[in-house]
């Protein structure tokens, strides 16, 4: 399968680490009021121990108490919205990132202030990881050979997908958690409209890498016939619709007129309007549990 996961690999890019700052950087009391309202809550809600916490502004202390707790509450529930990656610090802070691709999840969880180690079948990490001190472990899972129950946190980000046993992947995962350890795991919904209504020009069908497809229900039952508890489970609305559209325009006979449509520059934006209705429908193109051992 080493072949169908070269060093273009989608996975293995992406943008420079310059891009994984937690705080605006820019010297504006608007954004020294947005950092200080975050570091709030990944203090107070994610019981994160920032490396390098923001310069401290106060300018959010200055708001009467009872205000500022509601607007701390607000901010709260939409930072968990739009951050549903981002995990709660418990007692044991080592985290795995099983196919850490580029690692840049790796640097974002060493930030807020965990111990870190990556897991892919190749290093292709960002070189900030390595200067990091962050350990990559490659090849397969059985190399990864830390004492049992080391990790309180195993991230798998489009993972599960492309093993060939996933069930003994989640048995091996729940060994290598501590006790109370959370899974953050996030496949591709083939229960999903689009996968429905696209059929095989749904971009996440992804053959021949993506060896097994899921639903809500079989993910569920696969987590918890592997010993895992799902405390949670979200369908997101993150999508692959342009991409399976422009397949579908290109590759169906009676479509091609809308060819220039779909190479315009504006087409993905337009396409991920769709997004929000297709949450609403709780239809998104992606599910993510959260599993406790």
């Amino acid at each position: 399968m080493a072949h169908f996961y070269p060093g273009t690999y989608g996975p293995y890019q992406g943008f420079g680490s310059n891009g994984l700052s937690l705080f605006d950087p820019r010297d504006s009391v608007c954004a020294h009021l947005k950092n200080d309202l975050k570091y709030s809550i990944l203090s107070k809600h994610y019981a994160c121990h920032l490396h390098e916490p923001p310069r401290p502004f106060g300018g959010f202390n200055l708001i009467p108490h009872g205000l500022r707790a509601g607007i701390e509450h607000l901010a709260f529930w939409f930072y968990k919205k739009r951050n549903p990656r981002d995990p709660v610090c418990k007692g044991n802070r080592k985290a795995l990132d099983v196919g850490c691709g580029n690692g840049h999840y790796l640097l974002f969880l060493r930030q807020l202030g965990w111990e870190v180690a990556g897991f892919d079948i190749e290093n292709h990490v960002d070189p900030a990881v390595s200067d990091a001190g962050i350990p990559v472990f490659t090849g397969s899972l059985e190399s990864v050979r830390p004492p049992h129950g080391a990790f309180g946190l195993i991230s798998m980000w489009h993972v599960l997908e492309h093993f060939h046993d996933p069930a003994a992947e989640l048995h091996r995962m729940r060994d290598l958690l501590s006790r109370d350890g959370t899974l953050l795991i996030e496949v591709p919904n083939s229960e999903s409209i689009s996968a429905k209504l696209l059929r095989r020009h749904w971009h996440q069908w992804d053959l021949p890498r993506h060896l097994s497809h899921f639903t809500p229900e079989s993910l569920v039952q696969l987590l918890s016939q592997a010993g895992f508890r799902v405390r949670r489970l979200a369908r997101l609305h993150k999508t692959a619709l342009p991409q399976s559209l422009r397949s579908w325009v290109e590759k169906e006979g009676g479509w091609q007129f809308l060819k220039p449509l779909v190479k315009m520059d504006g087409f993905n934006r337009a396409a991920r309007l769709f997004d929000g209705p297709l949450a609403l429908a709780r239809s998104g193109e992606n599910i993510m549990a959260t599993a406790v051992k």
